[in-house]
């Protein structure tokens, strides 16, 4: 089982990016021996030593982080020279165990890349640089690495740690080359390499399920936030929490009725879908994604939408004192409620899980499934999108400065009839066809 790794870092180092220096620079809220520890992590990798001229001494800050704890993270510190003694005193690797240069940015991709790319007894897997001339910081080594490490002079090690640790290895006839595969791979070395490092992790926090006007539109002006408030060390849990305040105060001005309030909350409702995005993106880019946090941003998103569309019929009618739009409301609750209590039972049927995106997504994808499907179908696969927080706040925002308060009030009609009645239809046909395919109903 591989579940160790060796972290070497040239040091020390007085430049604040460095890993080891006294107060080492955060890229989007970790240092990058924090980023390296928790990537590895995610691959299985549960025990680090930490490898510097500092030797046993107590190491930065960033090695007492609680999250390690948390997650049960062991690390310990010592010179290079020292390595080959302490694993064998200390009951060191028996299976293959990563190296890893403390100053280079990896994805979690990149060591279950390695992992799964079997390495066999003896043989050390070398991944290689983006442009294929050279390694690129990682290795995967084979446990007898560790005897040619035994005869290395300190003053070696020390000079010069990382190539007295890697070469050996290069030189040896058991190595296979592994390519990244488009992971993140960089080596951060300088100033410039931090912002470059910044502008690829960012790309990384976007999400493969994201509507056309979230990818468009909302994501590129979310990462920007994200990369601010992660700055100010701002957590997911407190940008949820943000995000509702803002959400519900759309509510509150659309149903007060009047033209400033109508605009005023349609602005706070497009804020709310674009800060929507950051929480899920700090918390991706802090290794802090959890069950709960993924409830809560799911709760906050359907407590937005309920509290602007049911608002929407009071501030119509505020505004043309006509009792219909009161009446709408009143369908529009019953209907809404019908919508969410078929996405509960279907879910809780299905043991799919909960998420209700996953749903809009089958939907769509019944357009591009094999054989032929029905009209009703077809069509709802079509217009699916336009059921997405990111769709109907970017409508909002775009038709209530101009005058098209009452087509928005249409819309919400309209999508609340058509999404109950689909909805209904759709969960009983889905259920059966997993019923067909063996599934649990």
């Amino acid at each position: 089982m591989i579940d160790q790794a060796v972290l070497l870092f040239d040091g020390p180092i007085s430049e604040a990016w460095s890993p080891i220096a006294k107060h080492p620079k955060k890229i989007l809220g970790l240092t990058i021996a924090e980023r390296l520890i928790l990537a590895a992590h995610r691959a299985g990798i549960g025990r680090f030593w930490i490898l510097s001229q500092e030797g046993n001494k107590p190491f930065p800050a960033w090695a007492k982080n609680h999250i390690f704890n948390k997650k049960g993270i062991l690390i310990e510190t010592l010179s290079p020279n020292d390595l080959a003694h302490y694993a064998a005193v200390h009951n060191g690797p028996k299976d293959h165990f990563f190296l890893i240069d403390g100053t280079v940015l990896l994805e979690t991709a990149i060591f279950k890349r390695m992992i799964m790319s079997g390495p066999t007894a003896g043989e050390s897997l070398v991944l290689r640089e983006v442009s294929g001339r050279n390694e690129a910081g990682v290795i995967l080594c084979s446990p007898e690495i560790l005897s040619m490490w035994a005869g290395l002079k300190a003053e070696d090690a020390a000079s010069r740690p990382w190539s007295t640790f890697t070469d050996p290895i290069i030189r040896s006839a058991k190595i296979r080359f592994v390519d990244p595969g488009g992971a993140v791979v960089l080596r951060v070395r300088s100033k410039r390499d931090v912002k470059t490092a910044e502008r690829r992790l960012l790309q990384t926090a976007r999400k493969p399920n994201d509507g056309s006007f979230t990818r468009i539109m909302n994501r590129p002006i979310s990462l920007i936030l994200s990369r601010l408030l992660l700055k100010l060390k701002v957590r997911p849990l407190q940008v949820s929490l943000v995000n509702l305040i803002i959400g519900l105060a759309s509510g509150w001005f659309i149903g007060r009725g009047t033209a400033s309030s109508f605009i005023l909350g349609a602005i706070l409702f497009q804020t709310a879908s674009i800060l929507d995005g950051c929480d899920g993106e700090t918390a991706r880019l802090t290794f802090r994604e959890s069950r709960l946090g993924a409830n809560m941003d799911m709760l906050g998103d359907i407590t937005v939408m309920v509290a602007f569309f049911m608002s929407l019929p009071i501030g119509m009618y505020n505004y043309t004192l006509n009792p219909l739009y009161l009446g709408l409301g009143a369908a529009m609750i019953l209907l809404t409620a019908n919508y969410y209590f078929q996405i509960s039972w279907f879910l809780r049927k299905s043991g799919t899980g909960s998420n209700i995106i996953r749903i809009v997504k089958d939907i769509q994808s019944y357009a591009r499934a094999p054989g032929r499907i029905s009209i009703r179908d077809w069509l709802a696969a079509r217009i699916a999108f336009a059921f997405r927080r990111d769709f109907m706040a970017f409508a909002v925002l775009a038709l209530i400065p101009i005058g098209g308060v009452r087509i928005i009030m249409g819309m919400a009609v309209a999508e609340c009839l058509l999404g109950s009645f689909y909805l209904t239809i759709f969960t009983r046909n889905k259920l059966k066809a997993l019923a067909k395919e063996g599934r649990p109903e």
